[in-house]
């Protein structure tokens, strides 16, 4: 996925469908691994370093990154993958 400058997030169609990510599950599963969710990357990542900059674009960028989980959870059935947000200390 992509993080647009306004913080919104982008190229969601390049996450798995729920028969790749059934597959991907069973494989983290069976090597003690995780799932994780990557922002960006190689030539993708011209809306982060302006959204992580910014105290209101972040708060809106994890806003969004957790609806987006939870969206994905309640789809994809992914319970196993928890999606929170931590308490500010």
């Amino acid at each position: 996925m992509e993080v647009a400058t306004d913080a919104k997030l982008t190229a969601t169609d390049r996450f798995p469908p729920p028969t790749a990510m059934t597959v991907l599950r069973t494989a983290a599963a069976e090597h003690g691994t995780r799932v994780l969710l990557s922002l960006g990357g190689n030539a993708r990542t011209n809306g982060f370093p302006i959204v992580a900059g910014d105290k209101t674009l972040r708060r809106k960028l994890v806003r969004n990154l957790v609806h987006f989980c939870q969206a994905c959870i309640q789809e994809l059935t992914l319970n196993s993958i928890p999606c929170t947000i931590s308490p500010k200390p």
